[in-house]
């Protein structure tokens, strides 16, 4: 499969409509929290990077996602990216969510 988001064979199309990236296995007890997932919100070739309920913008940041009817031109612009771009800002995203994770338990002040 190449890492085109869409694909036609013949009559059949086909779309990639959510990925699962993570830094542990599925089977591990925090795939959850070391997780974040890349979802087709098109139209076109448009995705979101998604951690719970929150959407990561362009400069890095975690926001809520408003419902579809309160999302504006200018919110979508910073919150939506072509697929490849989405998979780099996950993958980015949950090596410093593992980091993150990492440093806090590290601390002897703070529980992991």
């Amino acid at each position: 499969m190449s890492t085109n988001s869409a694909q036609t064979q013949g009559d059949v199309h086909m779309r990639v409509t959510e990925v699962t990236l993570s830094t542990v296995p599925e089977d591990h007890v925090n795939h959850r929290h070391r997780s974040v997932q890349v979802a087709w919100r098109g139209p076109g070739d448009l995705y979101a990077v998604l951690r719970y309920g929150d959407c990561l913008a362009a400069d890095g940041t975690w926001d809520w996602e408003p419902r579809p009817s309160e999302r504006d031109d200018a919110w979508k612009a910073t919150h939506r990216f072509p697929y490849e771009q989405a998979v780099a800002l996950a993958a980015t995203a949950v090596q410093l969510l593992e980091a993150t994770d990492l440093a806090r338990a590290a601390r002897p002040d703070t529980e992991a």
